[in-house]
């Protein structure tokens, strides 16, 4: 059984220094309560099979002979502390199968001893800062994972070697499935490197997963040889300079390689017939300061038929996403019946699109519109495009049946979403139907939203901020039901006119979901900080409907037929007139508002709630599962998300306890009372349980059926009696 050592912590570590706490097989000091900034010199762990010390950013050494008595040692992780070196008994580590040094900004140097690691699989130097890897590294024959990132020397060269790699390192290493390199694009030792290393990618037939930079985009047609058959590849090319600051958010270049296929094309200057070969197989691609590039369509769209996620930054010379006129010429130099530039296929599979700083960029399709663009497209965010006019017109809206995410930031030019067009929609009142979260931001030419269209009928989070020509908002953009939260400035959203023709006056639910904005915080961060609460209602509404499920299964006899409860008068008896029920809804859980009906509560029963028409006039029927509700804790209700809700929520348990008289015969033997059980808590019908002391549930229903099914039998003897009841009737 695996067992770990308590909270370790100074420069005594008493605890640590135990013997018997490192008798352990596996070991985590990860954790807040598992700090530690100093190791015992040579603990005894005869039996560690895995070490875990990640974290631990006040870890600076591991002492010389720490790894002393780790002879089974398999898995070491010392990623994300300060260490500099590993120690001398680093060798002793004969079934080391993972070495994990990731994030350890000041290791500089790896010791050519690791060498001697016979059965090391995984070595992670990923964002260290190691100035070359040492020739013995060709050693480790049963390698298969090797990351590495290089730190680059400023001035003269004082590295003991002029390569990064020793030439055909990476060649012997015969298993070798992961290769990723990160290197300086400024460092000039990896341009001496680079060919080697691309010559011994080329002749390994392990190799799966391949990271490199990329100086020259000839390289690229050597690798062609290899990346058609590779799972995993991400590639950047071109020569740049690293940014301290860039103008693409980090998060945002993290969800770039986070794709299984990345091509970064950067400071290109025409485009070359390697960049368009690889894009072919690519899902993922950054288009970064490309100096003359006009449109994307430049590249071939019949290159990016794979294409899911693509960047584009700081392309000045562009000035449309798609040229539908090129699209066109392409068709008629191509009359094949297989047209794979068609509209029908412009970016197929195309799923986030992301623009930044585009500064001549002014429509995303130029040309005749066309049905089918990027009909898969799910989030949009265009920033920082200060002639961007024309984002959608009415035909290509309507190919966007699959968007659920649009940002547009700091685009002065831009008056509506929707441009004028004499286009006739072929969908009417089927615009943006997915769309789920709206954010308009730096917009100071914004005028309207959607120009008059009827958009987004699921949508549940808009945004404002700094729109000041917004002045009204019109029916058509709200008219989703789901609505959860609208954020804005707190002074503009009182300023707003609302069109009495429209809304006659400010409507209060709106007023309810408001959230202001404040001025002292990061913008961006507020508007996108609700995208967890969003998402938990998203679950909570899921679990919702399970419990629909659930209560509709409640409305089944023990024969499994649905029974029809209306509210048709049950034969000799007008309940419309009975003075203290009414009506609720059959489920209870949709939050449908109560009728205002003076009619009895008519919902079904089941098999374990005895069924008898009381003569009492304030009986009322209710579901087992809403009978439960009253008893369980409010917050047991997930729908209960916004405010709104919790006040139906409040006023439903009020109104429900008035009227459900439940009627209580003492003189009843207790082991005929029903009660529920432990399913029957969890939404789930259950039978009758163990003898507790409970209620008697008096009920009255209502049927098409002349005769009431209510699960009892006639025994000869003139005695009801249901199955597995030892009390019979």
């Amino acid at each position: 059984m695996q067992q770990s050592v308590p909270k370790a912590s100074g420069s005594g570590l008493p605890k640590l220094r135990k013997e018997e706490e490192w008798a352990a097989k596996e070991i985590h000091l990860t954790d807040d309560k598992h700090k530690v900034s100093e190791l015992p010199k040579s603990p005894n762990c005869s039996s560690l099979i895995a070490l875990y010390l990640q974290g631990n950013y006040e870890l600076t050494a591991v002492p010389p002979l720490f790894f002393q008595r780790m002879v089974l040692l398999q898995v070491l992780d010392l990623s994300h502390t300060s260490i500099k070196s590993l120690p001398k008994s680093l060798p002793k580590l004969v079934s080391l199968k993972k070495l994990l040094l990731r994030g350890c900004e000041l290791f500089m140097e790896l010791s050519p001893q690791v060498g001697k690691l016979k059965n090391l699989e995984e070595l992670d130097l990923d964002e260290t800062q190691i100035m070359h890897l040492p020739s013995e590294i060709g050693k480790l024959v049963k390698l298969s994972h090797l990351r590495v990132s290089f730190y680059h020397i400023c001035g003269k060269k004082n590295s003991k070697s002029n390569f990064v790699i020793h030439p055909q390192t990476i060649s012997i290493l015969s298993q070798l499935a992961e290769l990723s390199i990160d290197v300086n694009p400024a460092d000039k030792r990896w341009d001496d490197s680079v060919d080697a290393v691309v010559k011994d990618v080329c002749n390994s037939k392990t190799l799966k997963t391949l990271s490199l930079y990329l100086p020259k985009f000839q390289l690229l047609d050597n690798l062609s040889l290899i990346y058609p058959s590779l799972s995993h590849f991400s590639f950047t090319v071109g020569h740049h300079k690293r940014r301290i600051i860039s103008r693409v958010p980090h998060e945002v270049e993290a969800e770039f390689r986070n794709w299984d296929k990345c091509l970064k094309f950067v400071n290109g200057g025409n485009i070359p017939i390697e960049i368009k070969a690889v894009l072919k197989y690519s899902s993922s691609f950054f288009l970064d300061n490309h100096a003359t590039a006009m449109n994307l369509s430049e590249f071939g769209i019949e290159n990016m038929k794979r294409l899911k996620f693509c960047l584009l930054a700081e392309c000045n010379k562009m000035e449309t996403l798609i040229d539908g006129e090129m699209q066109d010429e392409r068709n008629e130099d191509d009359q094949s019946e297989s047209d794979t530039g068609s509209a029908e296929h412009v970016l197929e599979s195309l799923e986030y699109l992301s623009i930044y700083y585009m500064e001549n960029l002014w429509s995303i399709w130029r040309g005749p519109n066309r049905y089918g663009y990027m009909s898969k497209l799910k989030f949009l965010a265009l920033h920082t495009c200060p002639q961007l006019r024309h984002i959608f017109s009415r035909t290509l809206l309507e190919t966007f049946v699959n968007l659920e995410e649009i940002i547009v930031e700091d685009c002065p030019q831009v008056t509506s979403l929707v441009s004028h067009a004499s286009v006739k929609p072929m969908l009417p009142n089927k615009f943006l139907p997915s769309l789920k979260r709206l954010l308009l931001l730096y917009l100071p030419g914004l005028v309207s939203i959607s120009n008059g269209l009827l958009i987004a009928p699921k949508l549940e989070c808009i945004g404002f901020y700094n729109c000041p020509k917004l002045k009204s908002i019109s029916k058509m953009d709200l008219s989703s039901k789901t609505l959860k939260i609208i954020k804005g400035e707190c002074q503009w959203w009182e300023d707003l006119n609302w069109n009495e023709t429209e809304w006659v006056n400010r409507p209060d639910y709106l007023m309810r979901i408001f959230c202001p904005i404040s001025n002292e915080k990061d913008v961006m961060t507020q508007l996108t900080e609700d995208r967890d609460l969003l998402d938990a209602t998203t679950q909570n509404e899921g679990q919702q409907k399970d419990d629909e499920k659930l209560l509709e299964v409640s409305t089944k006899d023990h024969k499994g037929r649905i029974l029809d409860y209306t509210e048709e008068r049950i034969t000799g008896t007008d309940v419309t007139k009975s003075p203290s029920s009414f009506i609720l809804p059959s489920n209870p859980l949709t939050g449908t508002d109560v009728t205002k009906s003076p009619s009895a509560c008519i919902l079904p029963s089941n098999s374990w709630t005895r069924t008898d028409l009381t003569k009492s006039p304030s009986s009322c029927i209710l579901p087992s599962n809403l009978l439960r509700t009253f008893d369980a804790p409010k917050q047991a209700l997930s729908f209960f998300s916004s405010e709104k809700n919790k006040r139906l929520e409040d006023d439903y348990f009020d109104q429900a306890s008035e009227i459900c008289e439940v009627d209580v015969d003492e003189d009843e033997p207790k082991a005929k009372r029903s009660n529920c059980t432990e399913n029957e808590n969890k939404g789930v019908i259950g039978s009758v349980s163990k003898t507790t002391k409970g209620h008697r549930v008096a009920v009255r229903t209502r049927s098409n059926s002349e005769l009431l099914d209510d699960g009892y039998r006639w025994t000869k003897n003139g005695k009801k009696s249901v199955q597995g009841n030892p009390h019979p009737r």
